[in-house]
């Protein structure tokens, strides 16, 4: 069965991508980090202060004043530790943040060709060692360029994004979507063979065809080209070969009227 995936895999809406930088990166949003920075910030001035007015006799330096410098120097240095975690909790966080960056194809908020690859490689090994299929399937947006020259590029790139969101709530945990071009999506499938990947290919075209995307007041029924291959033989294709495969069965898709799904097949180019 099919199930919502965790929301790393769900793409974020447009507006809410937010790249801090400076201070941002490490203080967040918090005013109480703010506040104990700027704390910071005024100790040393203090302390200078005190130490010119000792030096010119400004101030005496009785017990109690000394007790006084004492406890200010304690809550400095406690201050400055908080200052300390509480920039560290930061930095963490903003690592993290750079991290789902580095995997993250900024439009869509699904993963990135890169990071794609990469978990690909890594799916073929295991399934040369360990004897199960892989497969992809390639989405070929239709008439992509029509919809970004009559409604504008902004239009283009929401649907995009909607695209994702749809695919994105009817993937397994173990699936990995990831926008590879201007207006190509790929789902890496471990575990599926031929037969599965194709009827999992169906499946994302029904769920492509079932409702128009409803864009800026815009219905627009938008459709794909799906290309699917899978591994033979115990998984001994290359990452570039099975990729290539998907491309060319999209491509025989779109050629045979766009809106339908075709799996690999060895007279493809």
């Amino acid at each position: 069965m099919y199930t919502t995936p965790s929301p790393q895999r769900g793409p974020a809406p447009p507006e809410a991508r937010h790249r801090p930088g400076g201070l941002d990166l490490l203080l967040g949003e918090s005013p109480m980090a703010w506040a104990m920075l700027a704390l910071l910030l005024l100790l040393p001035v203090l302390g200078a202060v005190a130490l010119l007015g000792l030096s010119t006799g400004a101030l005496q330096p009785d017990p109690r004043w000394l007790q006084g410098v004492g406890a200010s120097l304690l809550a400095a240095a406690l201050t400055l530790a908080l200052v300390v975690a509480w920039l560290l909790r930061g930095l963490r966080r903003q690592l993290q943040r750079l991290r789902s960056l580095a995997v993250t194809d900024p439009l869509t908020g699904v993963a990135n060709r890169r990071h794609f690859i990469q978990a690909l490689e890594r799916e073929l090994d295991l399934g040369r060692r360990h004897g199960f299929p892989v497969s992809v399937v390639l989405l070929d947006l239709d008439r992509l360029g029509k919809i970004n020259r009559d409604h504008g590029y902004a239009v283009g790139d929401e649907v995009l994004f909607l695209v994702a969101q749809r695919l994105a709530e009817h993937l397994r945990d173990s699936d990995l979507l990831a926008r590879t071009a201007g207006g190509e999506l790929v789902v890496l499938l471990s575990h599926l063979g031929p037969d599965q990947a194709a009827a999992a290919a169906r499946r994302f075209r029904t769920v492509l065809n079932w409702q128009a995307l409803v864009v800026g007041g815009l219905g627009l029924a938008v459709t794909a080209s799906l290309g699917v291959a899978s591994t033979q033989d115990q998984g001994s294709l290359d990452v570039e070969t099975l990729m290539g495969r998907a491309e060319a069965a999209a491509r025989r898709a779109k050629a045979e009227g766009r809106d339908r799904a075709c799996a690999w097949e060895p007279d493809d180019r």
